[in-house]
């Protein structure tokens, strides 16, 4: 069984959501910021997140996981304008 997304690392609750894959298809997508297949950064917020793919076969399960990290946008802080003129 495999698990995979096109992207693990999210920079910010506001960036793009990702579908996520597996196979054999036909099981269930669990864990936080999971909405039909689909990892949501903003319904998941910040940190690291573990997410499960379950496939059941009659009366076998087995199971795959991923996290998922969504870091802090970082601030950026800077000095205010200054004008330099430059001849003089």
């Amino acid at each position: 069984m495999t698990l995979n997304a096109s992207q693990t690392s999210f920079c910010g609750i506001n960036d793009s959501t990702v579908t996520l894959n597996a196979s054999p298809a036909g099981g269930v997508f669990s864990g936080p910021g999971v909405v039909n297949g689909v990892f949501d950064p903003s319904i998941a917020g910040l940190g690291n997140h573990t997410l499960r793919y379950t496939f059941t076969s009659g009366s076998c399960a087995t199971f795959d996981q991923l996290v998922m990290t969504v870091n802090e946008v970082p601030t950026v802080t800077a000095s205010p304008d200054v004008t330099v003129v430059y001849g003089t």
